[in-house]
């Protein structure tokens, strides 16, 4: 079987699709921030958790920046994580901030880091459970072993070859 013939290119183009299509530098190892999405807050909260944030904010970089809009959208709950990368294939991700309230106008986020008591009051404002059952996704961020299997595998299939074309030459 010749699996390297075919796994190295399929490897090589997903690795250069990643790397075209994912806009920001490209580093060998990256350790970024991002928020990952919990749940909507509704509409009758947006003003005073909007004021909140204007108080209160961190600022982050969108992780696909586009043109800001003038207006950030509406506030939402989500959750805080870090994300480990190797030439943009994410690799692992962890808990950094947990849940935050946030808001994104496009090029950046807003957000405010909640303990236990503040996500309590958020969810009597808001009038019911946000955050319950919850389970941050982290397989979404472990496909980039994917590639580097395929690489492993290549590079097994290439040296069995290897090892067969010397065993039929009689060379030890």
């Amino acid at each position: 079987m010749r699996a390297h013939r075919y796994l190295v290119p399929i490897a090589v183009v997903v690795m250069a699709g990643v790397q075209v299509l994912w806009p920001g530098s490209i580093r060998p190892v990256a350790n970024r921030p991002a928020v990952s999405d919990v749940a909507a807050l509704p509409p009758a909260v947006h003003a005073k958790m909007t004021r909140f944030l204007d108080a209160q904010a961190i600022l982050l970089p969108e992780p696909f920046p586009r043109r800001a809009d003038p207006q950030p959208g509406a506030p939402r709950l989500g959750y805080g994580y870090r994300e480990v990368a190797f030439f943009k294939l994410p690799l692992f991700a962890y808990r950094d901030l947990g849940f935050v309230l946030y808001d994104s106008d496009g090029a950046r986020q807003r957000l405010v880091p909640l303990d236990e008591g503040y996500l309590k009051l958020l969810e009597k404002e808001a009038g019911m459970p946000l955050a319950r059952g919850y389970v941050f996704p982290v397989w979404w961020h472990l496909w980039g072993w994917l590639v580097i299997a395929a690489l492993a595998a290549s590079l097994v299939s290439w040296l069995r070859e290897q090892d067969d074309k010397r065993m039929a030459a009689g060379i030890i």
